[in-house]
């Protein structure tokens, strides 16, 4: 779906299927490096991405992977702006 450091633009609400939720951590061998964990699984029901829609140039925080044929329901920024304008 998505990788950390990437510029975030759309919320995502599972419908169907479920995601993997990665972050980086140090890595056990060698402290200055780091390697993408999975911390967390999403499921139909479950929602992320939302820190792009608060704040203006968010850069995403994990790394997101589907594990299975998924559907989501999508907000871009701008629809969820106009939403809060009005």
């Amino acid at each position: 779906m998505f990788h950390v450091g990437d510029s975030g633009s759309l919320f995502y609400i599972i419908l169907k299927g479920s995601v993997g939720v990665f972050i980086l951590l140090p890595s056990p061998e060698d402290s200055n490096k780091f390697e993408l964990k999975e911390v967390n699984v999403l499921k139909a029901g479950n929602s992320f991405g939302e820190l792009a829609l608060l704040n203006d140039n968010a850069k995403r925080t994990a790394t997101i992977i589907a594990k299975e044929d998924c559907m989501f329901a999508v907000m871009e920024k701008h629809h969820f702006k106009t939403i809060l304008g009005a």
